[in-house]
């Protein structure tokens, strides 16, 4: 688990009763070289973040020994984070993201970067 993660109540519980060791890194790409290396034997992450991360930091023989489950544990839902103080510009920012968002499922743009993705043919940019 990443450093200062939010357990469920089911996770806390499990590793109060000694089912599960949690051991904590500070970063995706260390704890998915420990699984590809067999340190440890499992690590919670979004499936499309796991895959890019793996494709942008293990090299192929390593990603070759990761395997995702195939039932989430958890589906998510996503929000977009506004700053409160400019109460118009966010709005402004909220009606452009909503506009691209709908154009880019629209043009089914957003399965493309997902699948790219998940071919590791889409990296993450450095900012």
């Amino acid at each position: 688990m990443l450093l200062k993660s939010v357990y469920s109540i089911d996770i806390q519980q499990a590793i109060k009763k000694g089912y599960l060791t949690i051991e904590t890194t500070k970063s995706i790409d260390q704890n998915l070289r420990k699984l590809a290396m067999g340190r440890i034997d499992l690590v919670s992450l979004n499936y499309d973040v796991g895959i890019t991360v793996s494709n942008d930091t293990l090299s192929k023989e390593e990603r070759g020994k990761i395997l995702p489950h195939p039932d989430p544990l958890r589906v998510s839902l996503y929000r977009l984070l506004l700053n409160k103080k400019n109460k118009e510009r966010s709005l402004k920012l909220l009606d452009k993201f909503n506009t691209g968002l709908y154009l880019l499922n629209k043009e089914n743009k957003i399965k493309e970067m997902l699948d790219a993705s998940k071919r590791g043919s889409m990296k993450l940019s450095e900012s």
